[in-house]
């Protein structure tokens, strides 16, 4: 038998429109995994936003994979192990700040089982909080505290000048980041090429 593998977005698709997998998903996946197959679960959502839907697909157990911020990192679900990661500049991290002040937006990445909020978390900060079932820390001094390797920034705007935004940050670092609306009101700063 040649071994296959199922590669599904979670977020309505894996998920329905309350964030659930049901049981009939639950079962017709179940058996694809018995039969040796992988699957691979591929998200915008961090690993740890990720982490409900792993273990109640028993991933762990059967094998797969956890394709997480837009595919900047994968993480081998037995093993924990990750085996493929893109990081963003950390250079660029004062000039999202300073930009996120000055248009009053919100900014996050993010940091271990968590958030880490530049600013007091508005509605848009805590929604991808509560959708991720992760907690948010705010830190003093968001340029020096980010001093470690990261995948993705998640800017935070109204949809009415999102776009805006949007297209001032692509012209700013097109060069270094790929950066899109994933909501309305997210604007997603990713490593160069992920998308």
């Amino acid at each position: 038998m040649q071994e296959k593998v199922l590669v599904l977005d979670i977020d309505g698709t894996l998920t329905n429109s309350k964030k659930e997998i049901t049981e009939a998903t639950k079962q017709g996946i179940w058996n694809i995994l018995q039969h040796g197959h992988k699957v691979i679960l591929a998200s915008g959502r961090p690993t740890p936003g990720m982490r409900k839907c792993e273990e109640e697909l028993e991933l762990k157990k059967y094998g797969g994979y956890l394709l997480s911020f837009n595919g900047a990192r994968i993480v081998e679900c037995k093993t924990g192990e990750v085996v493929y990661q893109r990081t963003l500049p950390l250079p660029i991290v004062p000039g999202l700040y300073e930009f996120a002040k000055a248009n009053g937006c919100g900014l996050i990445t993010y940091q271990g089982p968590g958030v880490i909020s530049a600013f007091e978390p508005d509605d848009y900060v805590q929604l991808e909080a509560r959708i991720n079932g992760i907690p948010i820390k705010v830190v003093d001094n968001f340029v020096e505290y980010v001093n470690f390797d990261i995948n993705k920034c998640l800017m935070t705007a109204p949809e009415e000048i999102a776009p805006e935004l949007e297209k001032q940050l692509q012209e700013k670092y097109s060069d270094v980041a790929s950066i899109y609306r994933s909501e309305p009101y997210f604007i997603e700063i990713m490593p160069k090429d992920v998308n």
